[in-house]
């Protein structure tokens, strides 16, 4: 059974000052966000198509889905498989996940390169680690493994990957200086390549451990 005919009245809500119930033949139809009303002209004596209706009901989606992410991105940049997955887990469907996505990469709110980049950075603040696990950690974002390469080339130019496995076991240097030498550099070796450091850089962070020692 359609939904069409012509709109007798839009109300305010109450609860909702920015948000306005639709009447068609006068009963409540439906409720939109204003922005929603005054974009698509709707007043009173229009004749609404069902086609007409659809289009309004999957703008409104739309907005909802849109306010979601903004709200998620208000707390950090997120990549654009996370923004699929996290309103996909909302149940919104795939034609508006497009719809969103699309629209919020072309204003830049999304944009994975600048992601990589920057969620690399603080990981190696906080955490440093080398770039085989950082790369694991970018594509577990969903970033593609282009931009992941790009990512990692410029990373590791900031911040040199020998410093970052040395600040990684500066805390463990200490707690392992009353071991045999044998059991300290190996231990520590296991600990930088589960840090995913590369095998040269942990055995020049570890040539200047023996030379402590």
């Amino acid at each position: 059974m359609g939904r069409g005919g012509v709109i007798t009245k839009i109300e305010v809500q109450k609860r909702s000052p920015d948000r306005r119930s639709i009447f068609i033949d006068n009963a409540f139809a439906f409720g939109l966000a204003e922005e929603i009303v005054v974009k698509n002209k709707l007043r009173v004596g229009l004749d609404l198509t069902d086609d007409h209706i659809e289009r309004l009901l999957l703008n409104e989606e739309e907005k909802k889905a849109r306010e979601y992410v903004f709200n998620l991105l208000s707390y950090r940049d997120r990549s654009c498989r996370e923004v699929r997955d996290r309103l996909q887990d909302k149940g919104y469907d795939a034609d508006i996940i497009d719809r969103v996505v699309q629209a919020l990469k072309r204003s830049h709110l999304l944009d994975d390169e600048r992601f990589a980049l920057e969620w690399g950075r603080n990981r190696l603040m906080k955490n440093p680690m080398g770039a085989r696990l950082l790369s694991q950690e970018l594509w577990k974002k969903g970033i593609p493994q282009g931009i992941i390469d790009r990512a990692i080339e410029h990373l590791y130019d900031e911040m040199d990957e020998v410093r970052l496995a040395t600040s990684a076991i500066e805390n463990r240097r200490a707690r392992y200086k009353e071991l045999e030498s044998h059991k300290a550099y190996k231990r520590l070796s296991d600990f930088l390549a589960r840090r995913g450091f590369s095998w040269d850089v942990v055995r020049e962070v570890l040539q200047e451990f023996e030379h402590e020692n």
